[in-house]
């Protein structure tokens, strides 16, 4: 019974793993993967040794000689995260992207020993069949998602599907375009070899859809990274096929192989329907995951790994090292102000995170399972070409050529991590078929046992260790459930962030640990002292327990994660808004973004910080040197700009200020606050028509600039032109309702309109 129930576990993880997801969650589908799969696992894993302690009454173990090297580099990575730079980050995941982590991958572990230890080889037919139908209802929903089915659907009934089933990156496999058709591609080298391996291929119905409509898919996404994956596995399995003469004269079943690999190759150099399919049904094209590409993802692998060379900077952290040693020509491209927590290949993430020893014990396992499988296959058709070929051999023979899927689809998966970074189902997908691919071997397994039915004191020992293993794993999935549960909360909060302070509240008691829990904690208190502090009458008592739960929130981020960037930023943003109202705080929020240049030397925002704490302070030369620093760092940078802008107009540096802005609004020419500082230097000196076009751009770039709304009303008042200006200042006062001083002036227009419209009085 057990047994069954066991197998019963195997099939729904293959099954659900791909497909799973939910929308309770702030990432839906990465997070909800990896607790699904710990779930079942220790599960799993718990029936498992309830069926060795009570039923067979002793304790089985099958290994290989591949299990040392997986169990070393599931060890290595745990010790990794606590001697790395964020333990909580490589238990759980970092906020966002919960795989790689240690809970993962020890889920992972247990899920191939699960197989290796309760599948038979007799299984694997089903065992795959199942893994298609899953991934033949990953391809389906892809496809209602890519062709706006699902957003239809959803407008049928009047929006009650999730939201964010209506975007056409919504992909069961991992939430982008991108991780789709690196998944697909991988199938597709399985499905293909196969398909080329069966004895009959009129039952692969469904493996012929799932293998076409993952073609299609495959030149809708059109990714490079994933032809490159197909193209390479597609040669492997070719070249290997041709020098070991697995088909001999039947070399027709190759025709498929072929031909995937010939349109791989056409798809690597061209894309000949790309423009057709963005001019007929995408509009601009698919929407692209930003990736980070491969030569600054090995330049930051190469630096965190001159930090942290032994163990890495632990699973999880590649955003530590992104901030740290990110390259300066970075800051020109357009996603200068993004903090990257994954890097564009695994293999780089991998060296960065695990270290030498990481790396070593992951390639070494890798490699070990290629090595094993090629001398099982070789050593199998040397045989049976030797014993002239009876019957019995032919067919151990054909149970060992069907090694060959497992190995190319490992394969595949490899080159892949190679140009992608991993997600929850490509991890998933390379443990699972290197488990398959061990059951596949046979004969290689050796089993070990230690029977205790005849030493009722070791089965009462494995009693009571059973218990207390069940008692733990109890408490790992209380525990999990906790963390479940704050995410829910936390994605509550964001949803509705003016109702659900007291969700967010409650997800950090659950998950204390979690800093981004209390970073957000502190972002929301500081704005509740902000609308406080706002009131007519403030309530002093109420903003002061504002203000202390915020520099506490902010305390406690940076004790729980003290490098994370995030964290030190928050402090530095709650410190400097208190400074007029707390005193000393304008010196903690210089050490907190000092902080933040400590972990991240190229942050030319915090740089400009620092450079306005110091103005506060009236040290111009000091602010000055700030700015300057900024503006060398990111030659564009508008904030630094402006505030050299402000220095020189302070200064009387009049025409200096004006052609630093003029320069600054053709280099930046959407930058609002640029055409709005440079509107009120030209209206300072005079320059009417000037000044209103400069605001007449900002409005255009933000319609409710209330600034810009409000200046060029001034300037339409300057010329005369009362009734533009109270229609402006109108708009102004919309914006800013109870705003005395804008009702003054709305009063003060209304006045000169009339008057300037009033008929002359008659004598």
């Amino acid at each position: 019974m057990l047994q069954k129930i066991l197998r019963f576990i195997v099939f729904a993880t293959i099954f659900l793993m791909p497909l799973f997801w939910l929308p309770f969650s702030v990432e839906a589908f990465d997070f909800n993967k990896v607790y699904l799969l710990a779930t079942l696992v220790l599960v799993g894993l718990l029936l498992w040794l309830a069926k060795m302690v009570f039923y067979d009454k002793k304790f089985t173990i099958k290994w290989t000689l591949l299990d040392p090297f997986i169990l070393a580099f599931a060890i290595v990575s745990t010790i990794g995260a606590f001697t790395g730079v964020d333990r909580w980050t490589s238990l759980f995941g970092f906020y966002g992207k919960f795989w790689p982590s240690i809970l993962g991958l020890w889920a992972m572990v247990g899920f191939y020993f699960l197989v290796t230890n309760n599948i038979k080889k007799a299984d694997l037919t089903a065992l795959t069949k199942v893994f298609t139908w899953s991934s033949l209802l990953v391809v389906v929903s892809s496809y209602l998602a890519i062709f706006n089915v699902w957003a239809k659907i959803s407008a049928l009934l009047g929006g009650k599907l999730p939201a964010i089933m209506s975007l056409r990156t919504f992909s069961l496999a991992g939430g982008s375009l991108e991780a789709l058709a690196m998944f697909l591609a991988c199938v597709s080298v399985a499905i293909i070899v196969f398909i080329s391996l069966a004895r009959s291929t009129k039952k692969e119905i469904v493996s012929y859809f799932v293998l076409f409509g993952a073609l299609g898919l495959l030149i809708v996404v059109d990714f490079t990274p994933a032809w490159l994956t197909m193209l390479a596995a597609l040669i492997l399995f070719l070249v290997f096929s041709f020098w070991k003469r697995i088909f001999k004269t039947d070399v027709n079943r190759l025709t498929l192989a072929t031909l995937f690999a010939i349109i791989a190759v056409v798809f690597i150099f061209v894309s000949p329907v790309r423009a057709f399919l963005n001019q007929t049904f995408f509009a601009g094209g698919l929407p692209q995951e930003v990736l980070l590409n491969q030569k600054t993802s090995w330049s930051l692998a190469s630096q965190g790994f001159g930090e942290h060379w032994l163990l890495g900077a632990g699973t999880g952290n590649f955003h530590y090292v992104f901030a740290k040693f990110k390259p300066a020509a970075f800051l020109n491209t357009q996603f200068w102000q993004l903090r990257f927590d994954r890097a564009g290949s695994y293999w780089a993430e991998l060296l960065t995170e695990g270290g030498a020893l990481g790396a070593f014990f992951y390639l070494a396992m890798a490699a070990m399972f290629l090595l094993i499988s090629y001398f099982f296959i070789a050593s199998a058709k040397s045989k049976l070409m030797g014993s002239g070929g009876d019957k019995d051999k032919d067919k151990d023979k054909g149970q060992n050529v069907g090694v060959i899927p497992f190995v190319v689809m490992v394969f595949a998966l490899l080159v892949g991590q190679a140009f992608y970074y991993q997600t929850t189902v490509l991890a998933f997908s390379f443990w699972l078929f290197l488990a398959l691919g061990v059951v596949a071997w046979g004969e290689a397994l050796r089993e070990k046992s230690f029977s205790f039915q005849e030493f009722p004191e070791a089965g009462l020992v494995f009693s009571i260790v059973f218990w207390l293993i069940a008692v733990a794993m109890a408490f790992v999935c209380f525990t999990m459930g906790k963390y479940y549960l704050a995410d829910v909360y936390y994605r509550q909060y964001l949803v509705s962030p003016n109702t659900n302070l007291v969700k967010l509240e409650t997800a950090t008691r659950l998950a204390p640990d979690r800093a981004v829990y209390h970073i957000a904690l502190s972002r929301a208190y500081l704005q509740k002292f902000t609308e406080e502090a706002s009131k007519a009458q403030p309530d002093k008592q109420v903003a002061a327990q504002f203000i202390s739960t915020a520099v506490q929130e902010s305390k406690t981020a940076v004790a729980k994660s003290p490098n994370m960037v995030v964290a030190y930023e928050t402090a530095g943003v709650v410190y400097r808004e208190i400074q007029a109202v707390v005193t000393g705080s304008k010196d903690w929020a210089v050490k907190s973004f000092q902080d933040v240049l400590r972990l991240e030397p190229l942050n030319p925002a915090v740089i400009t910080e620092l450079g306005k704490l110091a103005l506060a302070d009236k040290n111009e030369e000091q602010a000055r040197s700030y700015f300057q620093q900024a503006i060398d760092m990111k030659a564009d940078f508008v904030d630094a700009h402006l505030q050299m802008a402000f220095l020189d107009d302070q200064s009387g540096k009049k025409e200096l200020a004006q052609s630093r802005l003029e320069n600054l609004v053709r280099v930046s020419p959407f930058s609002v606050d640029a055409h709005f500082q440079l509107g009120r230097i030209y209206y300072n000196e005079g320059e009417y028509d000037k000044a209103a076009e400069q605001f007449q751009t900002a409005i255009a770039l933000f319609p409710n600039h209330s600034n810009s709304l409000y200046s060029l009303a001034l300037v339409y008042e300057k010329q005369g032109d009362y009734d533009k200006a109270l229609e402006l200042m109108k708009r102004v006062g919309e914006l800013n309702m109870g705003n005395q001083d804008i009702e003054d002036k709305i009063a003060a227009l209304q006045a000169s309109s009339h008057n300037k419209t009033a008929p002359a009085p008659t004598e």
